[in-house]
C-alpha cells in the first residue's frame, strides 16, 4: 500500500466504502467531529489512543467491504496481494502507516512562524527601542 497523510487515507476508505462518518464514528466511541477534523487532516487521533481507533476502522471498514462483497476492487485498488486473509489487520496496518507519515511530515515550528509582537510598559525611550527592532 502507498504511504500517504492519515486524512487522505481515511478519506480514502470512506469513499471507497460509502460510508456515513456518523456510522463510522458511532463504531469507533467518538464524536462525528472528531472523525472529520482526522479526515480533513486539521487533527490526528491522540498517540495513547491511534492504535485501538485503527484497530476499531479497520473491523468497521472491513466487514463493510466484505458485506458489500467487494474484497477483490479493495484489494486492487489499496495494492494488496489477491492471497490478503486479514482485512481488518491490513486496514489498520495502512492507518497506522499514514499515521506515522503525517507525524514525519508535520514541520517543526521555525522562528519564521512564531509572532514578533512585543509589549513595551512603563517608561521607555520609544524611538531606541524601534530602532532596535528594526
Amino acid at each position: 500500500m502507498n504511504v500517504e497523510t492519515y486524512a487522505s487515507a481515511l478519506k480514502k476508505l470512506i469513499r471507497f466504502t460509502k460510508t456515513k462518518s456518523t456510522y463510522l464514528a458511532d463504531h469507533v466511541g467518538y464524536d462525528v467531529s472528531y472523525i472529520s477534523k482526522w479526515s480533513n487532516g486539521t487533527k490526528l487521533p491522540s498517540s495513547r489512543s491511534v492504535e485501538q481507533i485503527n484497530s476499531e476502522m479497520g473491523v468497521y471498514f472491513s466487514r463493510l467491504i466484505q458485506s458489500q462483497t467487494r474484497e477483490d476492487a479493495f484489494k486492487k485498488a489499496f495494492a494488496l496481494p489477491s492471497d490478503t486473509a486479514d482485512l481488518a489487520f491490513e486496514i489498520s496496518q495502512y492507518l497506522g502507516s499514514a499515521y506515522r507519515s503525517t507525524l514525519q511530515k508535520k514541520p517543526a515550528t521555525s522562528l519564521e512562524s512564531k509572532s514578533l509582537v512585543r509589549i513595551m510598559t512603563g517608561h521607555h525611550n520609544t524611538a531606541q527601542f524601534i530602532s532596535g527592532m528594526l
